[in-house]
């Protein structure tokens, strides 16, 4: 399997990626992270959106269980990044583990929408950045990483380069947790 590529191959599947992600959060944000019909903006009730945003709290249990169970803390680290923040329904409960927390995301209308959940909820640590060029993925030193549902929509150059820029940031002693295609 190829892992490898040009910078300019590199650039073009990031535009590719980069389109394809803001159609789908200008047209069906919420179906764009969650496919199941219920998520769907024609069935978008008050209860299937707060669903949604409530669905966050069960990745960040899921990530304290990993952190414990491996003896480690859930709740000190200095500087959490969030890579596919999506519409911010995680990042909001990552902004109990750390003093402060940034999400990415490739798409500027799931950005939006984040940013209207996060100051929503009255999130104070949370800052939001778009991720524009494969060059502009450089992360300020992190001791926490979280990334769920977001290597499975990469193609294997992309996977290796973002896993490669996020290990370099990362702090000795911080820990990465991350979901990888099988």
């Amino acid at each position: 399997m190829e892992h490898q590529c040009t910078p300019r191959q590199l650039a073009r599947i990031f535009e590719h990626i980069e389109s394809m992600w803001s159609d789908m959060g200008q047209s069906d944000p919420m179906y764009s992270v969650f496919s199941a019909n219920r998520f769907r903006n024609a069935n978008a009730s008050e209860e299937n959106i707060k669903e949604f945003y409530e669905s966050g709290r069960l990745d960040t249990d899921a990530l304290a269980s990993e952190l414990t169970g491996h003896e480690l803390p859930a709740s000190v680290y200095t500087h959490c990044v969030e890579l596919g923040c999506g519409l911010g329904r995680v990042t909001r409960y990552l902004s109990g583990f750390a003093e402060n927390v940034t999400g990415y995301n490739i798409s500027e209308p799931h950005l939006q929408l984040a940013s209207e959940h996060i100051a929503k909820m009255g999130v104070q640590n949370v800052a939001l950045k778009k991720i524009s060029t494969h060059s502009s993925l450089i992360f300020k030193p992190f001791d926490l990483f979280y990334s769920r549902l977001v290597f499975q929509h990469n193609p294997p150059p992309i996977i290796y380069h973002i896993l490669d820029t996020v290990l370099r940031s990362l702090t000795p002693g911080g820990m990465a947790v991350f979901q990888l295609p099988a």
